[in-house]
Parts: C-alpha cells; sequence; structure tokens
C-alpha cells in the first residue's frame, strides 16, 4: 500500500511524501512540492507496482548514462567478435551522440513516446529518412539494453513504437550497358602516362570482378591469392576488407561462396599474378647484386623498372612461379628500399573506393559537372546482378552467387528485374478452363 503525507505534519510548509514498497518489497519514500503531485506519483506507481514495471528513480539512470553504457557493450562486442563490426560501432557511435543531445538528462525510465515522437516529427524535416530510421534505431536499441541492465522494466518503444516516415522500396538503379562497356573499355591492359602499371592492372581487376562476379567492393580489397585458383577457373570469397576492420570475414555466413571466373577475369587476375611474380623475381635477382650506399632509390626503381619491363614481354606460365604469391591480391608498393628492400601493403578499401574508383570513372568519361563519379562502385555488383537475371539465372542461384544469407533479401533488392514469365497468368487460365470442362461434362450428363 501507499500513503501520501506531509513530511512534517506540524509545519504548513512542509513537503508532501509518498510512501511506498516497491514491487520487490523495498520501502521506497518520494517528496513533493504539492500534494496534487504526490496523488498523481501514487496513481502512477501503483498502476506500474501492479503490472510489474516500477523502477524508482534511485534505480534508474539518465539516457545519456545508459547510452554510454550501450556503447561500451558494443566495443566489448567488437572487441571479441560478437557480431559487431567496426562499421556497426563507428555508425552507433554517431547516432547515440545526436540522441544524447536531445534526451541525455532525462531518466530513462520518464522517456515517454510522446516525446520521441516530437523527435521524431522535427528530424523527419530536417533529415533524410535514412539517416531518421538510424537514430531511432540506436534510441530503441538502448532501451532494449536498460531492459537488459535492470534501468526499466520494458521499454516503452516496444509497448508504444513511435511512427516513422516509410522508408519506400526505391528500385535499384543499374548502369547502363553503354556505361558498363564504357567504364571496362577504360581499363584496357595498356601503359599510361605518369601512372604505374600496378595500378592499370589493379582497376582492370577492380572492375572485371565487380561488373562480371558481382563481388562487393571490401571483397574484391580483401581477396586473397590463396583463394584464386587458375585450376577450376573460381574465386572463393572468404574475406572482406573495411577501414575499421582491415581484413574480415564476409558480411555473412552466405558471404563466404566459390564464384566461377569469366575468360576476361580470369585474364586480369592472370596479369596481376604475373606481374607480382616477375617483380619478386626481379626483385630477389636485383637486392644482392648491389654494395650498401652505392645505389639511390630513384636509381634503384629505375633499374628493377626496366628489368621488369623486360621480363613482362616474355612468355610467361603459371607454372614458372618459383614461390606460390601469398596475401592481397589488390596490393600496392609501400617502399622502394634503398638495398634491395620492398614491402607491400595491401590497396585498401578505402582507395579502391575512392583513388582508383575516380580514376577508373575519369577515363571512362563517366564524371559530373562537379568531378564526382555518375555511379558509385557498388553499382558495378548492381550491374553484374541484372545482367545475371538477364541471361535466365533463377533467383535461388543468383542469392548464391551474390552471397545473400536469405532469398528475401535478393528478392526485396532484385525482384523488379526478373521477368515476367506469365506463369500466374497461365495457371489461372488454366484454373478457368478445368472448370469450364467440368461445367460441360455436367451438361452432357443431364442431357
Amino acid at each position: 500500500m501507499a500513503s501520501v503525507r506531509k513530511r512534517f505534519p506540524d509545519d504548513p510548509k512542509s513537503p508532501w511524501v509518498c510512501d511506498y514498497v516497491d514491487q520487490s518489497g523495498t520501502r521506497r519514500l518520494k517528496t513533493f512540492k504539492m500534494k496534487k503531485l504526490a496523488d498523481a506519483f501514487r496513481m502512477k506507481m501503483e498502476a506500474e507496482i501492479s503490472e510489474g514495471i516500477h523502477t524508482s528513480d534511485r534505480e534508474s539512470v539518465t539516457v545519456a548514462q545508459a547510452a554510454d553504457a550501450f556503447i561500451r557493450d558494443c566495443e566489448r562486442r567488437h572487441h571479441i567478435g560478437d557480431e559487431m563490426s567496426g562499421s556497426s560501432l563507428a555508425a552507433y557511435r554517431g547516432a547515440v551522440k545526436v540522441v544524447k543531445l536531445r534526451f541525455g538528462s532525462m531518466l530513462v525510465k520518464n522517456l515517454t513516446t510522446i516525446a520521441v515522437q516530437a523527435w521524431v516529427d522535427e528530424l523527419s524535416v530536417q533529415r533524410k529518412r535514412n539517416t531518421l530510421h538510424s537514430r531511432y534505431r540506436a534510441l530503441r536499441m538502448i532501451l532494449t539494453f536498460s531492459v537488459r541492465k535492470g534501468w526499466i522494466k520494458r521499454s516503452v518503444l516496444k509497448d508504444e513504437p513511435a511512427r516513422l516516415p516509410a522508408l519506400g522500396n526505391e528500385r535499384v538503379r543499374i548502369p547502363t550497358k553503354a556505361d558498363i562497356v564504357k567504364v571496362i573499355d577504360a581499363t584496357r591492359k595498356e601503359k599510361k602516362p605518369g601512372r604505374h602499371y600496378n595500378t592499370v592492372l589493379v582497376n582492370r581487376a577492380i572492375v572485371l570482378l565487380g561488373f562480371h562476379c558481382g563481388m562487393r567492393i571490401g571483397e574484391i580489397a580483401g581477396l586473397q591469392w590463396e583463394n584464386v585458383d587458375f585450376t577450376n577457373d573460381t574465386v572463393a570469397v572468404r574475406h572482406s576488407h573495411s577501414r575499421e576492420d582491415g581484413l574480415k570475414a564476409p558480411k555473412s555466413s552466405a558471404g563466404n561462396r566459390d564464384i566461377p571466373m569469366s575468360p576476361d577475369v580470369r585474364a586480369a587476375l592472370m596479369d596481376l599474378w604475373q606481374y607480382w611474380t616477375l617483380r619478386a623475381r626481379v626483385v630477389k635477382l636485383d637486392a644482392g647484386g648491389y654494395s650498401k650506399g652505392k645505389c639511390t632509390p630513384k636509381a634503384t626503381f629505375t633499374r628493377r623498372r626496366n628489368q621488369l619491363e623486360r621480363a613482362l614481354a616474355q612468355p610467361f606460365s603459371a607454372h614458372e612461379v618459383d614461390e606460390p604469391l601469398e596475401g592481397f591480391v589488390m596490393r600496392s608498393i609501400a617502399a622502394n628500399g634503398r638495398h634491395g628492400f620492398e614491402h607491400y601493403d595491401p590497396a585498401g578499401v578505402a582507395n579502391l573506393q575512392a583513388s582508383n574508383w575516380h580514376t577508373i570513372m575519369s577515363d571512362a568519361g563517366l564524371l559530373d559537372d562537379d568531378g564526382k563519379p555518375l555511379f558509385s562502385s557498388h553499382k558495378m555488383r548492381h550491374a553484374a546482378v541484372s545482367l545475371m537475371i538477364e541471361s535466365g539465372l533463377p533467383a535461388l542461384n543468383l542469392k548464391t552467387v551474390i552471397g545473400h544469407k536469405n532469398i528475401n533479401t535478393t528478392m526485396s533488392v532484385y525482384a523488379h528485374l526478373f521477368p515476367d514469365d506469365q506463369r500466374s497468368k497461365i495457371a489461372i487460365e488454366g484454373i478457368a478452363a478445368a472448370l469450364d470442362a467440368t461445367r460441360v461434362r455436367q451438361n452432357n450428363v443431364s442431357i
């Protein structure tokens, strides 16, 4: 039971208190300036206790404290690899900052759907819908986390969710075949002034792996030589590369897949294989032939470039490899050592998305007035899917090739690209014909 009384009965200016025992059996006392406030609290508290959802102010925390604890938990999950990628962690950090600006000082237990709806309505005018949904999702996850920690008994957004503007199902925009041909033709294997030959080969491989195999740009950046099978003409997708995590597993378990190589993809990867194999051979032969201090880095680079060009001009077979290539397919020369030493760095998804992709689109003449690419590197994947569908690949096979975990994902994104094969129309017409035939037989019997 709860009671409302003056703290000091003999003092006319004494504050009012609500004295009660919560659902755990703990006695609580809350002070108010006015009796009507204490009465209102008593009614609300009694209803909450009867439902088993009451939380005292002392047990609760502010939204800011809950948000900080939520981020720390995300960091822990990221550290131990518990379904938390670096990109997701970075996105949550950004969204939580906005949540804290609006609700940070409020107790989690006092958050209401009305307050959240007002915030959502303001954001819907100021921000894009995807941004709005991501920030709302972060707030909802903070409340769910607070329930697990015992700071609240239930999430108000689970019982009474705010209404958000619909995201809408915008159709994926696919580059035209003419644009695809321009991009592929712009990466033909030919030397270009002021451009490293490795960059030319990497750009060609990026485009063909994207347009022919439908690989994500992170999967292209993370491709390892150990997963390129020239014998069976397949590329085994086993890794991805991101700015936050570096080399990691694919986006989902379905991302582990084997993709057939087209002849063009095989040729592009073989060119890279040949380049790095011969470069390693040149460096190995050149490294011990010069005494310390007698050769400048520039001279070393020029000498090796000339030796490599002569080697590349000779016939080459994959069976001539001294040692199997390992590590990143998309790599760059990090240092050209003075005394014959070289080491290499992965090109990285950030460079492929920015530098390499901008160069490719510039060579293809597909930049807008501001000098930005007309479409992103991810559009290569969409284009590959559209071409596979056009070639008659069934949805289930398509799901496997592009690495979707669920067929529903494939259909929700690409359903409009599948041809209307008239099967539903034929089935309905078949039903009508069968009923008509039955009706004719019945009429004949009655006659």
